[in-house]
């Protein structure tokens, strides 16, 4: 009776990262559940070979930790979390395995190898009873005591750490040793990877609180920090959007749009990565303060202090403020201050606490030369919680004197409108939220608290600034129109508030360039520009929109400007070497690349884009061991994709293929990915007949980034390319030239024109085409090892297209 109400009970859960019990069967005298069969391998099975890539570990353990959740919410506790219970589908989804089972199954205690012991029970589920995995059980467990969900915490933080480090964290060579070692040992941190994020390492110690009472209380935030920290394309790195690569499904990686690294603006010059002489030749970091509180939303709130602290010493004249995301992702990937200063070229690093007390608040503070890790300044500051901004004033007065530099005079800012302790708090928590841009959960947040300080305080011009730095988020995030709209209704309201905050500006720049109208983006950026001279997210927009504008000079001349400003910072190199790429400039690409990837050497798409260059430059072997760091830094579809774009250009249509479906299956929404899995298919022995569906989910998702901005020349021409080989070949005429009209230089778009002239038999207006594209810098080997152009290899006027020399 037992066993068919806990299978019952079991069953009644429905989520997908839960193996599904389908019913209760009997067998004579033997009752038995069916259970769903999951493909793939077994975590433990992946752990044998080793520990996983940070990103790759953080994945999964979120997943896990979905799937917990589903189960608590109601009331079941899994009892048995293991590695062997786990299993990663090929698609890299997540099951759970055996949810509850130990407590309707009774099995025997056996001896052996403690690291493959199987669930134990003596008796029955009642206290007093020892119940699960040695080396997975909770202290309540191992002592007999009764269980709740944060035994499952314990065994979550028990597989978290040996995904990360390889090493179980308690052992022992008997059943016994093992139950010791949980009861009095501490676990040995120092197994962890150098590199990961301290807020991991904080879940971690937080998971394996001995003491249930101090234990994290609810897997759901564990899920929640884990939501932030995988959603990186590397430890700690911004995820950065992706332009149009090359027609067979090259990936690079730009940062097309920079959601303002700040609600309050603290972007500023870099000097030599040398400490100097004197602080005035000093660049300074303020990483995330640490917040001493019981109250929700501590760290975010701490992540918010970057900003509104950053933007007071950007008040003091010789002092070069790193810009608040970079100061975030610097911080998520080391624990160790100085290094995440010298990540991003620092030489001073501030590092800060807030405390409160008794209705009162402390922010204690301390500068230190990064070079001799000398305190070269430091002190408190003291007030009640409603005088927080004004005491950030008074903190960077006072790094000012310490660091015997005048304080400017400040513009009078127009009134905050944010009178109240609760105000300030949830405003700064709320720039906290808003440095993980690119994560729907925290940009939800951002919004819901922003919306509710807007109906507090309808005169702050802070609030609306970042509420519309949220707005253009979720229209990044959903392209949603409604969410573009809302954007700009924002930003115009606090403009009306305070018509000299750069950050509206910068807002409206990047809506401006993502909807279509880059003209009206660079008036934007300039103007940021006229009022904060050294923003990085102004430089870098501005850049982008001349781009976009088709004023390639400027564009490169703004870019090196960035560059100039923050040396030591790798996106300014990420997208100059975009811009390079898009132009032909595939060498100038390639150093760019490099410099990103030395500076960023966890940025899993640094690497692919080092690739795509190389691949262009026909340097395959090279362009594979890019690809490969990639994915060894973290599974991820950019380098499926590549190395299918390399099988391709080998002539390896199947193995193609392969690479496009696993792209496709990770990140189904790209059309690029659709395009190219078509393209692998087109040229396989007995899969032509897939292309057609590829291509036309391909042209359906293009259709729909063409919808949201109509000067999208990338998805004009993958809608082209796509309806040509579909048979549609005029259609697919007339939207590739739409492509060129808007970038006519764009060796894609040429290389592009060529195809669907061949495919309209066209052949010496496609020859034309392919020596546009060689003189705008296509590879001619790349030339010659495409497929589609093997009508056109007994031309001599072919042949001599792919000369380099002008006609």
């Amino acid at each position: 009776a037992r066993f068919e109400r806990e299978a019952r009970l079991l069953a009644s859960v429905n989520h997908p990262g839960l193996a599904a019990i389908y019913g209760i069967e009997q067998a004579g005298p033997v009752r038995y559940i069916v259970m769903e069969l999951v493909p793939g391998e077994t975590l433990a099975e992946q752990l044998a070979r080793g520990p996983l890539a940070i990103p790759e570990a953080l994945r999964i353990a979120r997943q896990i930790a979905e799937a917990l959740e589903a189960a608590h919410e109601k009331g079941i506790v899994h009892r048995d979390l293991k590695p062997a219970n786990i299993k990663v589908t090929p698609e890299g989804k997540v099951k759970v395995l055996d949810l509850g089972l130990a407590k309707a199954m009774d099995s025997k205690i056996e001896a052996g190898d403690t690291s493959q012991s199987p669930t134990m029970m003596l008796d029955q589920t009642r206290p007093g009873v020892i119940l699960g995995t040695a080396e997975f059980m909770s202290p309540e467990q191992a002592r007999g005591k009764a269980v709740d969900k944060r035994t499952d915490i314990w065994a979550f933080g028990c597989v978290l750490y040996e995904m990360l480090s390889g090493w179980r964290i308690f052992r022992g060579e008997t059943i016994s040793d093992v139950l010791a070692a949980i009861l009095t040992s501490e676990p040995d941190w120092n197994r962890l990877p150098k590199h990961t994020p301290p807020r991991v390492r904080d879940l971690l110690q937080r998971c394996l609180k001995k003491d249930a009472n101090e234990r994290l209380r609810d897997i759901g935030d564990a899920r929640l920090e884990l939501a932030g920290e995988s959603g990186n394309s590397g430890v700690g790195a911004p995820s950065p959007e992706r332009i149009r690569p090359r027609r067979a499904g090259i990936i690079v990686g730009a940062i097309a749009v920079l959601l303002a690294a700040g609600g309050v603006w603290a972007v500023l010059r870099y000097h030599s990565a040398a400490t100097p002489t004197n602080a005035s030749e000093g660049s300074l970091v303020v990483l995330p303060a640490h917040v001493i509180s019981d109250s929700p939303g501590g760290e975010a709130f701490g992540d918010g202090i970057v900003e509104t602290l950053s933007v007071r010493l950007n008040e003091v004249p010789g002092i070069q403020v790193v810009t608040p995301r970079a100061a975030v992702a610097a911080s998520d990937t080391s624990s160790d201050p100085f290094g995440a200063a010298r990540s991003v070229g620092a030489n001073l690093v501030l590092k800060s606490s807030v405390q409160r007390n008794a209705g009162r608040l402390r922010i204690v503070y301390s500068v230190w030369n990064v070079k001799t890790r000398y305190q070269v300044a430091g002190g408190t500051v003291d007030g009640s919680p409603s005088e927080f901004f004004g005491m950030q004033d008074q903190v960077a007065a006072q790094v000012a004197k310490g660091l015997r530099l005048p304080m400017r005079t400040r513009r009078t800012p127009a009134p905050a409108g944010l009178d109240t302790a609760e105000q300030q708090q949830r405003y700064t928590e709320a720039l906290g939220h808003l440095q993980r841009y690119d994560r729907p959960k925290s940009v939800e947040t951002a919004v819901s608290i922003l919306r509710e300080l807007a109906s507090q305080a309808p005169s702050s011009p802070l609030v609306y600034a970042a509420l519309g730095r949220a707005d253009l988020a979720s229209y990044v995030l959903t392209h949603d129109a409604a969410w573009a709209q809302r954007a700009r209704e924002d930003c115009e309201r606090a403009r009306h508030l305070d018509p000299d905050l750069p950050e509206v500006h910068v807002t409206l720049g990047q809506l401006l360039t993502r909807t279509g109208h880059p003209a009206e983006a660079v008036a934007e950026f300039q103007s940021a520009l006229r009022i904060q001279p050294n923003s990085l997210d102004a430089l870098l927009g501005l850049a982008a929109a001349d781009q976009a504008a088709q004023k390639p000079q400027d564009a490169e001349a703004t870019f090196q400007r960035a560059l100039t400003l923050q040396p030591h910072y790798w996106a300014p190199y990420n997208q100059l070497g975009a811009f390079y790429y898009a132009r032909g400039r595939y060498a100038e690409a390639v150093k760019m690349f490099r410099k990103t990837v030395e500076l960023s050497p966890d940025n899993v798409r640094a690497f692919n884009n080092l690739g795509a260059a190389l691949q262009q430059l026909s340097q395959f072997e090279q362009a594979r061991d890019a690809y490969a760091q990639s994915a060894r830094l973290s599974a991820n579809d950019g380098a499926l994709a590549n190395l299918g774009t390399l099988e391709y250009f080998l002539g390896r249509f199947s193995e193609s293929a392969a690479a496009f479906e696993h792209a496709t299956k990770l990140t189904p929404g790209k059309y690029l990915y659709w395009m190219n899995l078509g393209d692998a298919y087109r040229w396989t022995d007995g899969l032509r007949w897939k292309s057609i569906d590829a291509y036309e989910r391909a042209i359906r998702l293009a259709r729909t980034e063409i919808a949201a901005n109509s000067l999208d020349a990338s998805a004009h021409a993958a809608v082209g390319v796509c309806s040509a080989k579909l048979g549609k070949v005029e259609a697919g005429s007339s939207e590739v030239l739409r492509a060129l009209q808007l970038e006519p230089q764009n060796p894609d778009w040429l290389y592009d024109a060529a195809i669907v002239a061949t495919l309209q038999t066209r052949n010496e207006e496609a020859v034309d085409w392919i020596r546009k594209a060689v003189q705008a810098g296509v590879s001619p080997t790349l030339i010659e090892r495409e497929p589609e152009f093997i009508g056109l290899r007994n031309l001599t006027s072919f042949h001599a297209s792919l000369s380099r020399k002008p006609a």
